[in-house]
This record gives C-alpha cells, sequence and structure tokens, in this order.
C-alpha cells in the first residue's frame, strides 16, 4: 500500500497538468468514489506513513493521507516559495487552514532549520491531531496547534458550524453545493469554537512581536477574515492568500490588502475557480 501510495503521488501530484484534468474530470471523481480510492490509501498511509527528512535543515513530517501528498506537492513542488522567502524566510508565522502542519515545515527548511514561532489552525480535528504529530516530530516549542474556526460568519458567538468534505481539502464553514468537478459534495456538519487571531497571538507572543507570513487558506471565509482581523494586518510582513471566486473576487482581495499597506508580489496560481495570491507590507515596520 505505501508503495502504491507513491506511485500514484508521482504519478498524479507529479504532473501539474495531469493533476488539474484529473480535479475537473467528473468520470474520474465517480470512479475514484465508487472504488472508494481515497479512503483505501488513507488507510494505508495511516498504518505505513511516509516519512521524510529533509536535506540541509533537517526538517521532518509525516504523511498518513493523500491529501498530505498534494500539500507537499503545492508547497515543496513549486521553486517559487524559494524565490519568495530568499534572503529571509520568516520565522513567525500564522497557518490558517494549517491541514497536516505542511507549511511550517516549509518555513522552517527555507530557513535552514531555524526554529519558528507561531501557530496553525483547522477546523478539523484530525488534521490538527496530524499537525500536532509533526511539530512534535522537529521539537518546536513555539508552534502551538489550534483546532479551531476564523473568519466565522458569527465571530462572536463561540461557537460556529463547519462542513466537513469527504476530502480535507475541501472542507469550508459554507456547504457550497457543488465540486469543481460538477459533483456535490457529501457534506458532514459539526460544531468548532471560532478564534480570533490577535487576542490569541498576543496571548501566545505579546503584542510586541511581528507575524512575519501569515498564510490564509480557508475556503471561502478570506473576506470575513481579513475584515474583523484588519487591526492585526499591521503586524504581519508578507501575506499568502488562497481565494475561491463564489465567495469573493480577486480584486476585491487586492483592493482591501492595498488600503491596508501590501502590494501584490507574485501570482503563484490564478485557475478558473480560486488563485493563490503573494503580497508583502510596502510600508516601514518598527
Amino acid at each position: 500500500m505505501k508503495r502504491l501510495a507513491r506511485a500514484l503521488a508521482k504519478l498524479i501530484f507529479g504532473n501539474e497538468g495531469l493533476s488539474k484534468r484529473l480535479e475537473r474530470a467528473a468520470w474520474i471523481q465517480a470512479l475514484a468514489k465508487r472504488l472508494r480510492v481515497r479512503e483505501l490509501m488513507n488507510a494505508g498511509l495511516a498504518r505505513y506513513p511516509i516519512k521524510r527528512q529533509l536535506p540541509d535543515s533537517g526538517v521532518r513530517y509525516s504523511i498518513e493521507t493523500f491529501e498530505t501528498l498534494a500539500v507537499e506537492r503545492a508547497y515543496f513542488g513549486n521553486p517559487i516559495f524559494a524565490t519568495i522567502f530568499a534572503g529571509h524566510p520568516p520565522t513567525t508565522f500564522i497557518d490558517l487552514g494549517c491541514n497536516s502542519g505542511i507549511f511550517p515545515c516549509l518555513l522552517a527548511h527555507l530557513g535552514r532549520g531555524a526554529v519558528p514561532r507561531g501557530f496553525c489552525v483547522d477546523a478539523n480535528e484530525i488534521q490538527v491531531e496530524l499537525a500536532r504529530k509533526n511539530v512534535t516530530l522537529n521539537g518546536w516549542p513555539e508552534v502551538r496547534v489550534l483546532c479551531g474556526l476564523v473568519g466565522s460568519a458569527h465571530p462572536d458567538d463561540g461557537k460556529s458550524e463547519f462542513f466537513l468534505a469527504p476530502t480535507s481539502l475541501g472542507s469550508s464553514q459554507f456547504a457550497y453545493r457543488e465540486t469543481e468537478s460538477g459533483h456535490p459534495i457529501d457534506w458532514k456538519r459539526i460544531v468548532v469554537p471560532t478564534l480570533q487571531v490577535e487576542p490569541t497571538w498576543n496571548q501566545l507572543f505579546g503584542p510586541d512581536v511581528r507575524c512575519g507570513c501569515l498564510k490564509i487558506d480557508i475556503e471561502g471565509s478570506e473576506m470575513n477574515f481579513l475584515r474583523q482581523e484588519s487591526g492585526f494586518l499591521v503586524r504581519v510582513d508578507t501575506i499568502l492568500l488562497e481565494w475561491h471566486v463564489w465567495a469573493t473576487t480577486r480584486d476585491e482581495i487586492t483592493g482591501f490588502l492595498e488600503k491596508h499597506d501590501f502590494r501584490l508580489e507574485h501570482t503563484i496560481e490564478d485557475a478558473p475557480r480560486n488563485g493563490v495570491l503573494f503580497f508583502r507590507r510596502t510600508s516601514a515596520t518598527s
């Protein structure tokens, strides 16, 4: 099963064009669902995880789900991230929608093993536990992994509904009706704590510590979050953000962040239904 996972990962995630075509092919999605491919692969990887230890940095992480292979491909398979963070990779971060915690591994690797400070957030408890495993593997004392929802439609209620998708990469606080392939998602509704970033950051690290990189991958909640946490943005140096066309537009995201002294520096992905953008603060910081 472990060898099969590696082979499929190389075939699918090693070829950007192929992976995108498969994502959009309705018959592939239907066949995979009928054959329970994802469930079988995840069962195999849970029993026989793929262990990585990166050269030069010594950063370690464990791959225990098929989705983590996709996340690994997205970060370590794209040289743009080495370009973005060349010279001075951020050592402080916030990872919203952290999945299994691969993003802080990327930052630590680009920093040649520099110990990061920050926190990860996900509303899926399974992903939270996987991210905690990867933090523990590296012995990072100042990285926390929290279960909760940021950008909630009702941030003061203490708890919010959240919808788990069959794949952890599509879970959202919004039960949108169709995937990119055109197939409806079988949502599972749960209730999770709401979380506000600024007081959490202040409690963990104090009000004077800056956030070197804020990563936002929260499946349609991005504008809710930015509006709610606009006061915290003044303490952020760079933003890596995935936006979704059914919830906002690229122009809305870019216009909002320009008003808060950020410029769009890189377009990492620009697909019909979403995109990934990298912003850098333009004003001087103390």
